[in-house]
């Protein structure tokens, strides 16, 4: 049996430079109202499988999901190693499988638990000028 890959849209979100500052990261996320066949109500992610929307499993959910990119950018700025936050889903419930309007909101929600360790402010710092100076090497040759 092979190795499971990750897939290239998870490793774009966290692996560029904007989130180098953490090390790793792991969220659960508990979902509550109509989880149609899915077997579980908790999903886990790491740094590497942590997409930039999650899901609504919601089976006549049309257009939804959570976007936990604001949350994750708040938790950042504030230096904060854990957060947790409820979200309502974005999406609604529609035609035809839905519940008789495209304007229905999908009643899901989930609750989102984060915990982020950071890259030391020391390493931080060699790794910003470790760039720079890549930088402008890079602009000298040219």
């Amino acid at each position: 049996m092979g190795r499971r890959s990750t897939s290239p849209k998870f490793v774009r979100f966290l692996s560029a430079e904007r989130y180098s500052q953490i090390r790793s990261l792991a969220a659960v996320a508990r979902h509550f109202g109509d989880l149609g066949r899915s077997g579980s109500d908790t999903s886990r992610f790491t740094r590497s499988t942590l997409p930039r929307v999650l899901p609504c499993l919601n089976p006549r959910c049309c257009e939804g999901g959570y976007d936990i990119v604001p949350v994750l950018h708040d938790l950042m700025a504030r230096g904060a190693p854990t957060g947790n936050v409820v979200m309502p889903c974005s999406g609604h419930d529609g035609l035809p499988l839905g519940r008789g309007s495209s304007k229905t909101p999908c009643m899901n929600s989930i609750e989102l638990d984060i915990e982020i360790d950071y890259v030391e402010a020391a390493a931080r710092t060699e790794e910003t000028e470790a760039l720079e100076a890549s930088k402008s090497i890079d602009r000298i040759d040219a």
